[in-house]
């Protein structure tokens, strides 16, 4: 499943596409045989094995067609996976807010802020950046603009 800034068309020069996967512990061995023997010649390859929100993951990076590529895998279901759940929250948050909230969010990242960040602190979200947003979960786009409306951008419907 595809995630991150290109989807949400707010994706500067340098961001990567991020594609997320679900891997049960029993592939682990052969997802990771694929990478390295898919895109293992690739510019730029990287497989690590951290442990993410406690869970086992893989994260496989490499350029392709001068576009980076990240590949994240997690035994959780693409949809459960916090890089997707901050896709919903933030595409609904640049609903709520329209082409300025777009603009002061590429304007942040282009100044080298990472997205999770740039959303939570035009939000005014305090604490973990990653946690924070989530909170944001199942708000309605109506319940957005209010709580955005308390902030200097202003929200083009």
């Amino acid at each position: 499943m595809l995630a991150g800034t290109i989807p949400l068309n707010i994706d500067i020069a340098g961001s990567d596409l991020d594609v997320l996967c679900e891997v049960v512990p029993a592939d682990t061995q052969r997802f990771t045989e694929l990478l390295q023997k898919h895109y293992g010649h690739r510019a730029g390859f990287r497989l690590k094995r951290p442990v993410i929100n406690g869970e086992a993951s893989i994260v496989c990076n490499f350029r392709y067609r001068n576009q980076e590529i990240e590949v994240f895998g997690q035994a959780v279901p693409t949809a459960r996976q916090n890089g997707f759940r901050h896709l919903l929250v933030e595409a609904a948050v640049l609903e709520a807010g329209g082409k300025a909230w777009r603009r002061a969010v590429r304007q942040l990242k282009k100044q080298g802020m990472k997205t999770e960040p740039a959303f939570a602190n035009l939000l005014r979200l305090s604490g973990d950046p990653y946690v924070a947003l989530l909170e944001l979960e199942g708000k309605s786009i109506a319940e957005l603009r209010v709580q955005m409306a308390q902030h200097a951008i202003i929200c083009n419907r």
